[in-house]
């Protein structure tokens, strides 16, 4: 060691790149270590001198990637000096390259976890978290990810769903068979509730064992809620529907599809499914005289010639006799007027039958006293002629 001179195998002047024969010394060899470990390596070196153990790892200058292992015994005097050391240099550069390609796996892994917009989380076969992002440890009311491994679910937010989410959790484990998109709810930390849409699936090691339970899902709270005011509105309409004395209808202008209300069935004589939704089956109900005039107010409504489609005209009734039908409509449109698309008509009919009725009976009895007063009139007037 005093020389610093080495002597080295003909494999270790391979691994280092230089000839066989060729002189080495300390300074050959720290000269052939990779500037960026240099320093790291002369420091062990150095620690190893004073009696610590010397096993290192770093690359070789002027390889790409070429990493190599070294390890040393060194003797020393009775006084402490150190004399001699012997040691090994082993290639492990596929080792390290199979272990940075890992390493860069789970990078990538991990940052795909982080970007999705979506919950990610495992569970062992004892439903103990494993792992999962960002997004998930959040919504549990955690920091990060390290703060939710090895919990349960009942020591998190939403404990009140904690036997629902096990169960969920071995009859996926239990039957190997992942279980897609269902909707359920959780508790947040502030005590809300939230709908989550999630899938879950069992969680296999390399030999296709099942060790434990894979799932995602996402926050789908404003659909739900969008849904279910949907739902409600739709309840009311149809009790405003049955209760209503007009009949409901909607044409779709693009494709002639069109819907009646119960009401406007019943007024007509037909259940449900009994008449074609169509407006070709619209059109054979109208009276052949009238079916020119309405549409004509509905083209002059269409093109902007009137401000409103209203017009009176007769529908048969499915026992053949005729009724007389009020009926307006208008476009739908959006919250800014505008029409929607596809183009939609939406409009109503009221039988005025017995309304007509009573005006042509009001009518002839007003034409009745008219001419009595004129025969009156006439009768007196001759009188008083004689």
């Amino acid at each position: 060691c005093v020389s610093h001179d080495l002597e080295w195998s003909e494999e270790t002047y391979r691994i280092f790149g230089l000839d066989p024969g060729d002189k080495v010394d300390l300074e050959t060899f720290h000269a052939k270590v990779h500037p960026a470990d240099r320093e790291r390596v002369i420091a062990a070196w150095n620690a190893a001198l004073s009696g610590a153990p010397y096993d290192i790892e770093h690359r070789i200058e002027g390889f790409n990637d070429r990493w190599v292992r070294e390890r040393a015994e060194l003797r020393y005097a009775a006084d402490g000096t150190p004399l001699t050391a012997l040691g090994t240099v082993q290639d492990i550069s596929e080792r390290v390259q199979a272990e940075n390609a890992l390493k860069e796996s789970h990078r990538l892994l991990q940052t795909i976890l982080e970007t999705l917009p979506l919950r990610v989380f495992w569970k062992d076969r004892s439903c103990r978290y494993l792992g999962c992002n960002t997004l998930f440890a959040r919504d549990a009311g955690e920091a990060s990810p390290a703060d939710i491994i090895g919990k349960e679910d009942f020591q998190l937010g939403w404990h009140d769903q904690a036997e629902l989410y096990r169960a969920d959790d071995l009859a996926v484990m239990a039957s190997g068979l992942p279980k897609p998109a269902f909707e359920e709810p959780q508790t947040t930390p502030t005590g809300e509730t939230n709908w989550l849409r999630t899938s879950k699936t069992p969680l296999r090691d390399w030999r296709g064992d099942i060790i434990g339970v894979l799932g995602v899902y996402e926050d789908i709270s404003a659909e739900w809620r969008m849904r279910e005011e949907l739902r409600i509105s739709q309840e009311r309409l149809n009790l405003a529907l049955q209760g209503a004395n007009d009949g409901l209808w909607d044409l779709n202008l693009e494709t002639g599809a069109t819907y009646y209300s119960p009401r406007w069935l019943d007024m007509l004589g037909y259940r449900q499914g009994e008449l074609p939704v169509t407006q070709e089956a619209w059109q054979t109900l109208v009276h052949p005289d009238d079916l020119p005039r309405a549409e004509a107010a509905l083209a002059a409504y269409l093109d902007g010639n009137v401000e409103r489609y209203e017009i009176e005209f007769r529908m048969r009734h499915k026992d053949g006799h005729w009724l007389t039908i009020l009926s307006r409509a208008t476009m739908a449109c959006d919250a800014q007027g505008r029409w929607l698309h596809p183009l939609r008509l939406v409009g109503t009919h009221v039988d005025i039958t017995e309304r007509k009725r009573f005006e042509r009976e009001l009518e002839g009895a007003r034409d009745r006293a008219e001419a009595a007063n004129r025969a009156k009139s006439e009768f007196l007037a001759n009188m008083s002629h004689e």
